[in-house]
């Protein structure tokens, strides 16, 4: 799959998904996206996302973006 600014953000829909990133953050940079069910995921940011992304060595172990509706939280 070739890497797009869509398939950069991992969706964060559990709590236990939310655990497992926690968990990696002591390692890893977390960039989060908080959204309501009625604006849904920041698509302004994605391009900025993938430019950070592409501009970084090794950035699947550096960093991740995430995205995550405020429900989880609550």
């Amino acid at each position: 799959m070739a890497l797009n600014s869509k398939n950069l953000v991992k969706v964060i829909e559990t709590e236990e998904a939310w655990d497992e990133w926690m968990a990696k953050s002591e390692d890893m940079l977390l960039v989060l996206d908080c959204h309501q069910d009625w604006c849904g995921q920041c698509e302004t940011l994605q391009p900025t996302f993938l430019r950070i992304f592409m501009d970084n060595d090794e950035p699947e172990s550096r960093l991740a973006f995430l995205s995550a509706n405020i429900k989880v939280f609550t």
